[in-house]
C-alpha cells in the first residue's frame, strides 16, 4: 500500500490570548495552537477610569503581551474575555454589578470592533470553572462546582463536561442572595492582601468572627448546590484563597455539618492560582 503520512499541528500558525478584564487588575495570556502559554502581562486598572475607557485597556494588555514575542495581532485566531456579571451566550451584558454601566451592552462586538479580531465574552467565573475542568483540579471530573470567595461567593457548574448557563445564564450566581457577602466594615484592600484571613489564623478575635461568620453564611450556599448537583467535587479559588490551607479547612468543616449524607462532598483548592480567569 502508500507509504503512511503523518500530520501535525503548527502551533504557531495562530495564536490566541485569554484576557481577564478584571475591576483592579487586566490579565493576558498568549497560547499557541497547542495550548502551548507563551507570555503573560498584568496591567493596573487606573483609578476613577470611564467603564467604556476600561474596554480598551483589552488592546493595551494584548500588544504588551505579544510585543516581546514579536507576533502582530492579526496572527490571532480570537481573543476570549473574561468579565464581571451575567454575560449571554451572543457576548451581551446581561448584568454587571461591579460595572453597571456594562449591563445591556454587547461588550463583545465593541471589542471585537477595536481589535479586528473574534471576540468571545464570558463571565469570569465560569471561564474558571471552564480551566479547571481543562486543565486543573477537575480536568478528570465530570459534574463540578467552582467556587469563587472574595467580598462575596459566587459559582460556576460543569454538569456532564459542559459548562452550565442556566436559562437566565445566571447559573451559580450565589452572590446575589443576601447574607453571602463580607461584612461592610471589612475593606477590599484587605481581602487582596488575604490580612484578614492571617489575622485570624494568627489568633485575631475580630478577625476570625469576621472570617467565621462569612464561611458559615457562604458554606450553606456552597452545601445547598452540593445537594442538588451531588457533583464529583468542588473547586475553591478566588481572591480570600492566599492561605488555601486555613480556608479550606474551614469551608470544610462548615459543609460537612450543614450537609448530611454518608460522604460528603469532596472539597479542593484551585491549582492555577490567578491565571485560572
Amino acid at each position: 500500500g502508500r507509504p503512511a503520512r503523518g500530520f501535525a499541528i503548527d502551533p504557531e500558525f495562530r495564536f490566541t490570548v485569554g484576557v481577564d478584564l478584571g475591576v483592579d487588575t487586566v490579565r493576558a495570556v498568549v497560547s499557541d495552537l497547542v495550548g502551548q502559554i507563551r507570555n503573560a502581562v498584568d496591567l493596573s486598572v487606573p483609578d476613577g477610569i470611564d467603564p467604556f475607557d476600561r474596554l480598551g485597556l483589552v488592546g493595551e494588555a494584548i500588544e504588551r503581551v505579544l510585543r516581546p514575542l514579536g507576533i502582530d495581532i492579526s496572527r490571532l485566531a480570537a481573543v476570549g474575555v473574561a468579565v464581571t456579571g451575567i454575560v449571554d451566550d451572543r457576548g451581551r451584558v446581561v448584568l454587571a454589578t461591579r460595572v453597571p454601566a456594562w449591563s445591556g451592552v454587547d461588550i463583545a462586538t465593541r471589542i471585537g470592533r477595536q481589535l479586528g479580531v473574534p471576540v468571545v465574552l464570558e463571565n469570569d467565573v465560569n471561564m474558571a470553572a471552564v480551566a479547571q475542568h481543562h486543565a486543573g483540579a477537575a480536568r478528570f471530573a465530570g459534574d463540578v462546582v467552582f467556587v469563587n470567595v472574595g467580598e462575596a461567593v459566587s459559582t460556576a457548574l460543569i454538569l456532564g463536561g459542559r459548562l452550565h448557563r442556566g436559562h437566565n445564564f445566571a447559573a451559580g450566581e450565589l452572590g446575589s442572595l443576601s447574607g453571602t457577602s463580607l461584612r461592610e466594615d471589612v475593606s477590599p484592600a484587605a481581602i487582596d492582601r488575604q490580612s484578614l484571613l492571617e489575622r485570624a489564623d494568627e489568633g485575631d478575635s475580630a478577625a476570625e468572627a469576621v472570617v467565621d461568620e462569612y464561611v458559615a453564611r457562604i458554606a450553606q450556599g456552597i452545601a445547598t448546590a452540593s445537594v442538588v448537583i451531588d457533583p464529583d467535587l468542588l473547586v475553591i479559588g478566588g481572591a480570600l484563597t492566599g492561605r488555601k490551607d486555613s480556608l479550606l479547612a474551614r469551608i470544610r468543616a462548615q459543609v460537612s455539618g450543614t450537609v448530611l449524607r454518608i460522604s460528603p462532598p469532596m472539597i479542593v483548592s484551585t491549582t492555577l492560582g490567578t491565571r485560572g480567569i
